[in-house]
């Protein structure tokens, strides 16, 4: 598929969307930007990231909120799909750790990550 990182190859990409795309719509397009499949550490400084951006918009509401070095590899790890490259940190952030913060009463919060009943799971503890 397109996120296989074992080889990477945008020729073979190129004659796969000409393979798939009808010769109209092709036609249409007026270039096509081949990228190269994420490695675990770019996830990880995407997911250390994304987290920054959360915990400065918070900020910016009156909350503080922190997180333990464990978590930005579990929101990379987490639900992972190479082949859609960074798509499912933000979605981890959507339904595993806002939640959680919209259910704490105080707005001084420590992430961390344990394991839970069925899964590993964030943890919010307060300051």
């Amino acid at each position: 598929g397109f996120g296989s990182t074992h080889t990477f190859d945008s020729s073979r990409q190129l004659q796969e969307i000409e393979r798939v795309l009808p010769p109209e719509l092709l036609g249409r397009i007026t270039e096509t930007i081949c990228f190269d499949p994420l490695d675990e550490n770019a996830i990880q400084q995407l997911a250390q990231d994304e987290l920054a951006r959360l915990s400065g918009r918070l900020t910016g509401s009156g909350w503080r909120l922190e997180y333990a070095p464990e978590v930005p590899s579990w929101l990379a790890s987490h639900r992972r799909n190479p082949a859609l490259g960074a798509r499912h940190l933000q979605s981890n952030i959507e339904r595993e750790l806002l939640p959680a913060l919209a259910r704490e009463a105080s707005r001084e919060l420590m992430v961390t990550i344990r394991d839970g009943k069925d899964h590993t799971q964030p943890i919010l503890d307060h300051y």
